[in-house]
């Protein structure tokens, strides 16, 4: 019983560990997007 709750509780972090790291991907790749339209496509940026 305590095994079982404590890998459950041990996956909820890990699912919130992952739903935080996907918001500041999902931030990040926004910013990226954004940032785009402002440059000059003819630019080449590494």
């Amino acid at each position: 019983m305590m095994k079982a709750e404590a890998t459950e509780s041990r996956q909820a972090a890990i699912n919130v560990l992952q739903m935080i790291k996907h918001k500041e991907y999902m931030r990040k790749v926004r910013n990226e997007a954004l940032r785009s339209q402002y440059i000059n496509p003819r630019e080449i940026t590494g």
